[in-house]
């Protein structure tokens, strides 16, 4: 499966909440295609999930 990096989209998710939002971040393309780049790769999708937690007040 050849997906389109051109359009990736990456995921945030909350242990606590089971929460699920998606997002697009030009950075995470910039930063992947660079690290492909330096390998001499091509790359043909990016994701990203972020697995997070309730954040306390105290913190």
């Amino acid at each position: 499966l050849i997906r389109n990096p051109e359009e990736p989209h990456h995921h945030i998710i909350c242990l606590d909440t089971g929460m699920t939002e998606e997002f697009e971040s030009p950075d995470v393309l910039a930063i992947a295609t660079e690290i492909a780049k330096q390998r001499n790769l091509q790359l043909v999708d990016v994701q990203l999930k972020l697995f997070c937690v309730t954040k306390k007040d105290s913190e």
